[in-house]
């Protein structure tokens, strides 16, 4: 990925990806790096929260902490 000055213009040349969510993106999650996907989505919000009580293993869908404008967009996007 180019660096935050880039990354907006980047994102613009990628299908579905319009000037708004381009530009969120860029000043809300591109300002830092990531080493990996799972950085990504865990600054996001969007990594599995499990429940375990004795035997029962149960996942509650996504944790929904974090940059709420990031998960927001992604959601869309995806």
């Amino acid at each position: 990925m180019p660096n935050r000055e880039g990354a907006g213009a980047f994102l613009l040349r990628l299908k579905g990806i319009g000037p708004e969510a381009a530009s969120i993106l860029t000043n809300e999650a591109f300002f830092r790096d990531f080493q990996n996907r799972r950085e990504v989505a865990a600054y996001a919000g969007l990594t599995p929260s499990p429940w375990q009580s004795g035997g029962v293993d149960n996942e509650q869908g996504i944790s929904k902490s974090d940059n709420g404008r990031v998960r927001k967009i992604m959601v869309q996007l995806a």
